[in-house]
């Protein structure tokens, strides 16, 4: 289904056309208010790019934390495995 884009002058003027002018502007005043409405309530869920760059941080400063602590356990495995060996040979 395609967009179709409309000012809120526009839709007056169309509804005015077909209906009375005092009916066309509740109509109008009506459609823009819900629109609002259904945006505020909305509004919550979408992300900024405050939002999307600050997780982008995070994850950023996650990934290394990873990185730092599977070195840190890698290491450790060596030097148990190693460890073994040395005493496992003699």
């Amino acid at each position: 289904m395609a967009s179709i884009q409309i000012s809120e002058i526009q839709l007056y003027n169309i509804l005015k056309e077909k209906i009375r002018d005092q009916q066309a502007q509740v109509l109008t005043d009506f459609i823009e208010s819900r629109v609002d409405k259904e945006f505020e309530k909305s509004k919550s869920i979408l992300a900024s790019k405050s939002d999307i760059l600050e997780l982008k941080n995070q994850i950023a400063e996650n990934k290394s934390e990873i990185i730092k602590w599977m070195f840190i356990f890698w290491t450790s495995q060596l030097v148990a495995v190693f460890t073994f060996l040395k005493f496992f040979i003699k």
